[in-house]
């Protein structure tokens, strides 16, 4: 029994950066740490503190940093595992005539961390058809991003899943998630 930090119904993607910038910053190792899934939603790994009063000190520096007076302090009763925080985050951008990925700089670092000698590319470009429409090739990224996770990462998607929960795909100009491989499997 541990507990963990989260908001109601999760954290959006900029806090989440807050909270691990926060966690590096105070000498923890996002790539090692006790975690356990996002309570509500299991949407991502969050670290366990053993003790309700350490996991409220970070809540509260947590809320000072962010302006968000919604952190709040979980118990969670299921066991934690130890690894990397998660999932991997694999950003897309959109141009005239395709998409480009790359993964996020923290999950870059994270991958190379615990598997050494991984992340060969930096980026990866996917051309559209002359013609197509990016809702229609939208339609199609859930295979095509298994297929570029594995160039960015060296990584197969079930290792993916094993250590890091799964992948997901983030469009930076219209700032959502446009895929993901699935909640946080334990």
């Amino acid at each position: 029994m541990g507990y963990t930090v989260t908001r109601p119904g999760n954290s959006k993607d900029f806090d989440f950066e807050s909270y691990v910038r926060l966690l590096r910053q105070k000498g923890l190792d996002p790539a090692r740490l006790p975690r356990v899934p996002e309570p509500e939603t299991a949407r991502r790994w969050l670290p366990v503190w053993p003790s309700q009063a350490e996991a409220q000190t970070f809540a509260d520096e947590l809320t000072k940093r962010t302006q968000d007076g919604t952190w709040e302090v979980v118990e969670v009763k299921a066991p934690a595992s130890e690894g990397p925080l998660g999932p991997v985050e694999m950003q897309v951008g959109r141009q005239r005539d395709g998409w480009t990925f790359a993964l996020h700089p923290l999950s870059r670092l994270m991958i190379q961390k615990v598997f050494p000698g991984s992340c060969r590319a930096p980026s990866v470009f996917i051309a559209l058809e002359a013609g197509e429409d990016f809702l229609s090739a939208q339609a199609d990224l859930g295979a095509l991003s298994e297929q570029v996770a594995l160039i960015l990462t060296g990584l197969s998607s079930g290792k993916l899943l094993e250590t890091f929960g799964g992948y997901r795909v983030y469009d930076l100009r219209a700032k959502k998630e446009l895929f993901a491989s699935g909640p946080i499997h334990i």
